[in-house]
């Protein structure tokens, strides 16, 4: 009797499985994604950007630039980017030299020391031997060859619309030039990068590009009271990014 349950449960599991394979028809076997779209692969991305860096000691930074992107396979990329830097003081550079004009004026005042004579406060700052400003060396320009990395691809819905989008890790090594200012002259230094970005498909052809990016530099930064630069540091530049990317061919592949 239990020989003969066993026997037709037996029967009954595999008519099953073969009634569902039947079911399946031409599907069986088959990858899970048919025809998918090739957004990366074959492809060349061209993207002015625009770019800020974040927590500067001396000196702040914005970087309008250009990225051109080559994928040779839909996960990897290779790319080339250019970036000019436009500084401006930050707030502890201002405080500094704010110091400092306060101090020369508190020990060599200009109405007192001319009271006593022609060149009495040239005499009196070139004892104290202290500037009114405080030398500084900002970004000029930044070029790195980078390799791009996309391990995750999605999409999402905005307004109704289906966006695809990726998720990319970016790692790379450039050349920076210092610009000296204060008396400074311009230097230069190696300048690694590593970052995280997303890419969003406004259409088959058209991106919005955001990364964060760290670009560490080692350069003397600026000089002391007495206009003595200061060692040379290793300095993290973190640095938000986004730029409009124009792709190549317009049409993506389809996947075989």
């Amino acid at each position: 009797m239990i020989i003969g349950v066993s026997l037709f449960v037996f029967f009954g599991m595999l008519g099953a499985t073969h009634a569902s394979a039947q079911d399946q028809g031409p599907l069986v076997g088959t990858p899970p994604v048919l025809k998918a779209t090739l957004l990366h692969e074959g492809r060349i991305e061209i993207a002015p950007t625009f770019g800020a860096t974040l927590g500067d000691t001396y000196e702040s930074h914005l970087l309008p630039g250009l990225n051109l992107t080559y994928f040779p396979l839909e996960w990897v990329g290779v790319g080339f980017d250019f970036q000019y830097g436009i500084s401006s003081n930050t707030a502890l550079h201002d405080q500094i030299n704010g110091e400092l004009r306060l101090k020369r004026e508190a020990v060599c005042p200009e109405e007192a020391l001319n009271a006593l004579g022609e060149g009495k406060r040239e005499e009196c700052l070139d004892e104290l031997g202290v500037d009114d400003t405080i030398g500084t060396r900002s970004i000029e320009m930044v070029t790195t060859a980078y390799l791009e990395l996309v391990p995750f691809r999605g999409k999402a819905m905005f307004f109704g619309e289906v966006l695809r989008y990726d998720i990319h890790l970016l790692a790379g090594i450039g050349y920076a030039t210092l610009r000296g200012e204060g008396g400074l002259e311009s230097e230069g230094s190696l300048a690694p990068m590593a970052g995280l970005g997303s890419r969003w498909f406004m259409n088959d052809w058209i991106t919005l590009v955001f990364q964060g990016r760290d670009m560490l530099l080692s350069y003397h930064p600026a000089t002391d009271q007495n206009g003595r630069e200061l060692p040379a540091t290793y300095t993290n530049h973190f640095e938000i990014l986004m730029g409009v990317g124009f792709v190549f061919p317009q049409a993506p592949a389809i996947q075989q």
